[in-house]
């Protein structure tokens, strides 16, 4: 169901949610502005938005049946941020003039950067029901509107806030739906705290990951790894089944980390349904080191386009290697093994990246492979993970988005 916001829903929203363009630039004529969005409302007609908002926009839907009172059209208009948009839709009266029912803006814009952050204990305090009032006064400020729908004489009155966190890609969002009083309540919210893992003294092991697997609580994590881990991202939507926390505890590397993703059941119970590890060590030195002949047997085995197994990889350069980091998604061909082999120079290591292929871990292509003898050196920073199952790249993770964790 899409959702938007209205004159009335601005005068409740009313302190400090202007939605700022760019600073250093002009707003073209044809984007739509938050104060032009605040004009138009219930019963305006489709002359004067387009009129208001200095662009005709773009007819995206239109159904016409005649004889009836039916006829609709939705019209889209640009905002200032790529990505952002507004949309309007209007019924025709029987004298033949369209008038405004609902209108929905999604600015793409992102939460401005107050003196007073967001913090994981805070977000921890806002629950469903809180009031908007409440929220804004636990955060210290109004946040920023990033998203608005409004249909008038329906439930589904609905705000989207952001206030920022102390990372500068951190973000912490809520989401409000106007109850039948006209009061604005929460109803789901959502934290990305891009931070690291706590370095605490009990560290997480290689022999410990290997404990927590797919489908295993959360309990049994933190009891494995010592610690109950450090929240980097929660998503909560009481009723629903989108419930997520992402979990991080720090390895002996500081560069190194392990995450374990967590959804909870309709039990109630938080299980595990990915898990990555970054262990940001070298490989292990080894009596036979890989020679620039093995790896070149391999890589051109690749070229040719003849997959290499773990096995192969472990034969042919003379030793099980160092696992770098390892990711394991629930229902996914996603998996993904890298592994390191000692070539006797520190710094310099035979790299390949491997994903399940017929049950058996594989190196498929060329890019999969890297060592101290090609132009090429496979990424050092963790690997990718799947785009709809949490952070595209686990250094640096990719914000999850509104529409997969259903908070339009």
């Amino acid at each position: 169901m899409k959702r938007i916001i209205s004159t009335a829903v601005a005068a409740v929203l009313a302190v400090g949610l202007a939605v700022p363009a760019a600073a250093t630039a002009a707003v073209p004529s044809n984007v739509v502005t938050s104060g032009e969005y605040a004009k138009v409302a219930y019963g305006n007609s489709i002359q004067y938005v387009r009129s208001t908002f200095g662009t005709n926009g773009t007819v995206i839907d239109r159904v016409d049946v005649a004889g009836t009172k039916n006829d609709y059209v939705k019209v889209r208009f640009p905002t200032y941020y790529k990505g952002g948009s507004v949309e309007v839709e209007f019924l025709r009266r029987t004298s033949g003039t369209w008038y405004l029912v609902t209108k929905w803006a999604i600015w793409a814009n992102s939460a401005t950067r107050t003196a007073d952050k967001a913090t994981s204990a805070e977000f921890g305090r806002v629950k469903q029901g809180n009031s908007i009032t409440f929220v804004r006064q636990t955060f210290g400020t109004a946040g920023t509107v990033i998203e608005a729908y409004e249909a008038p004489g329906t439930k589904y009155d609905y705000v989207a806030l952001q206030w920022p966190t102390a990372s500068a890609d951190g973000w912490v969002e809520v989401a409000f739906v106007k109850n039948s009083s006209g009061t604005w309540k929460v109803d789901t919210r959502a934290g990305y705290f891009d931070v690291v893992a706590k370095q605490t003294a009990d560290k997480a092991t290689r022999a410990e990951f290997d404990k927590v697997a797919v489908g295993n609580s959360i309990d049994h994590a933190r009891r494995t790894f010592g610690t109950t881990g450090t929240i980097n991202y929660q998503f909560d939507a009481p009723g629903s089944a989108s419930d997520l926390v992402w979990l991080l505890w720090p390895t002996e590397s500081p560069d190194g980390f392990v995450n374990v993703d967590f959804a909870k059941t309709s039990a109630g119970t938080w299980k595990a349904t990915g898990r990555w590890a970054f262990w940001a060590e070298p490989a292990e030195p080894t009596d036979d080191v890989a020679t620039e002949a093995e790896f070149t047997r391999l890589r051109d085995r690749l070229a040719n386009g003849q997959p290499v197994s773990l096995s192969l990889a472990r034969s042919v350069l003379g030793s099980a290697g160092t696992i770098g980091y390892r990711a394991d998604e629930a229902g996914t061909d996603l998996d993904r093994l890298g592994v390191a082999w000692y070539t006797g120079t520190e710094g310099a290591e035979v790299q390949l990246s491997f994903v399940v292929s017929g049950g058996t871990w594989t190196a498929l292509t060329t890019d999969d492979i890297a060592g101290p003898w090609t132009v090429r050196a496979l990424r050092s920073t963790a690997p990718e993970a799947a785009a709809d199952a949490g952070p595209v790249d686990r250094a640096a993770p990719e914000r999850p988005t509104r529409e997969h964790h259903g908070l339009r």
